[in-house]
């Protein structure tokens, strides 16, 4: 028969700790679990016992806010400079609609 280590206990701080930084963050198990010295799995079971959203579970990610201002920026210069292209070529159409 194999010996099992019996499940390392957590205070309710600990859990609240581990809990947000589980469901609120990206931030990887192994970082959570190195910081209370137990393994990956071990928060991930914990995760299970405390009914937590799995990560696998979650809705998909969003945009970050400033990588969705940027773009929004870059299509925003893009359609200046369209504009501008097409009111280039408005102006020279007309200019040679005029002359002859």
């Amino acid at each position: 028969m194999q010996f099992r280590r019996p499940h390392r206990g957590f205070t309710r701080e600990a859990i609240a700790n581990i809990g947000h930084r589980y469901q609120n963050t990206d931030e990887p198990q192994s970082s959570i679990a190195a910081d209370y010295g137990v393994h990956r799995k071990t928060i991930e079971t914990l995760a299970k016992a405390e009914g937590w959203v799995m990560r696998k579970d979650r809705a998909p990610r969003d945009l970050p806010p400033d990588l969705r201002l940027d773009i929004e920026a870059e299509q925003a210069v893009h359609a200046v400079a369209e504009t501008s292209v097409a009111a280039k070529q408005a102006d020279e159409h007309e200019a040679s609609q005029a002359e002859g």
